[in-house]
């Protein structure tokens, strides 16, 4: 019975702190020049998040709570491998990425900073060339892996009027290249890649 009065009261509260936020930005991409020109994950490097939370547990002006952004979009790297038998180029891109998590905020009036962590995953789109020694012929490929991904961010809002505020906040999506496409690139295979994201927008708090 207790235990169910608090699922109940966690709940309730969670609820009644709602927040739902819109945000746009960008990130650094990063291309690499190849014998057959440059290659590069993506033109465009913008990402559009989602993010919905709510509070859980308050002591005064702090406050914790769970959140759940959605990325779409996202920056993009290549990079060059260079071995005995030819030259290999990877890239990837973010495609969209889900890493529920909490969040710590701190009410000051006007402004509440805040940070956050969150764990999920990360859909990425792939592709790898190779060009190997003594062979004309160059080999494509082209892929869509899942990878494990963590999420801390940080930022200020900004509530000037009831319920709406603005938002800006740093955010990094860290996660491991997935399984590459060509095996021949060993140095490129299961590396940490860490995007560092520049974002503002609009939200509301009920």
């Amino acid at each position: 019975m207790r235990n169910g009065f608090l699922a109940l009261l966690l709940a309730t509260a969670g609820l009644q702190a709602a927040e739902l936020a819109v945000s746009v930005g960008v990130g650094p991409s990063k291309s690499v020049s190849t014998p057959i020109g440059t290659f590069s994950g993506v033109d465009s490097t913008a990402t559009f998040l989602v993010d919905a939370g709510g509070k859980l547990i308050g002591l005064g002006p702090i406050s914790l709570g769970w959140d759940v952004p959605l990325a779409i979009g996202g920056p993009s790297r290549a990079e060059l491998s260079a071995g005995g038998s030819g030259i290999y180029a990877y890239a990837d891109r973010m495609q969209f990425a889900v890493t529920p998590g909490v969040k710590a905020r701190l009410g000051l009036g006007l402004l509440s900073p805040w940070v956050s962590f969150g764990i999920g995953g990360a859909r990425l789109d792939q592709a790898s060339a190779s060009i190997l020694s003594g062979d004309p012929i160059t080999g494509t490929l082209n892929a869509n892996r899942w990878a494990f991904a963590l999420s801390p961010a940080g930022g200020i809002d900004f509530k000037p009027i009831p319920i709406l505020f603005l938002r800006g906040e740093v955010r990094s999506y860290a996660f491991r290249t997935p399984e590459q496409l060509f095996n021949g690139n060993s140095q490129l295979r299961s590396t940490w890649r860490n995007n560092v994201l520049f974002l503002g927008g609009i939200g509301a708090r009920f």
